[in-house]
């Protein structure tokens, strides 16, 4: 509780410890910039949290236990840097697409479904570039993927 009331805080660092859960308490914490929950037992994060830090940049969550990255992700668009290897993520949402400064994406990319490994093993701005015309090409009907490189159909379309 102590924590939470320093709302001021721009940097948390709870690396390597047994959390299991994310206070949503955390999202009053708007200056935010660095998260790093590495090595935890957390098993979600929270869409609150996604939708209050706007100023995120850095958030740490490899290692733990999460399966489901939120649609609300996309909305984190200060971040520079997600590490999400070592969880059970398979599907990455299209709405990460937003992410436009995103340098920094680590991922267990052998294990990816969505987007496929030949995605996943791209640099951080690709990644995002592919989500983004998959997520755009919703509303506008047309998808560009040109100059991706592609070797396989995408499982999106």
């Amino acid at each position: 509780q102590e924590v939470l009331g320093l709302t001021s805080l721009t940097r948390l660092v709870l690396s390597k410890n047994s959390v299991e859960e994310l206070p949503t308490a955390l999202t009053l914490m708007s200056r935010m910039r660095d998260l790093w929950l590495s090595y935890n037992r957390i098993r979600r994060l929270p869409r609150e949290l996604c939708e209050h830090l706007a100023q995120l940049q850095s958030l740490r969550l490899d290692n733990n236990d999460i399966t489901i990255i939120p649609v609300q992700v996309g909305n984190l668009t200060s971040l520079t840097e997600l590490w999400l290897e070592g969880n059970n993520v398979t599907i990455l949402p299209l709405e990460m697409g937003n992410l436009y400064l995103l340098d920094a994406l680590t991922l267990d990319v052998a294990e990816m479904v969505s987007p496929n490994p030949e995605i996943c093993e791209r640099k951080a701005s690709l990644v995002v570039r592919y989500l983004n015309a998959i997520y755009q090409g919703r509303e506008s009907r047309v998808v560009d993927l040109r100059g991706l490189g592609l070797k396989s159909f995408p499982v999106e379309i």
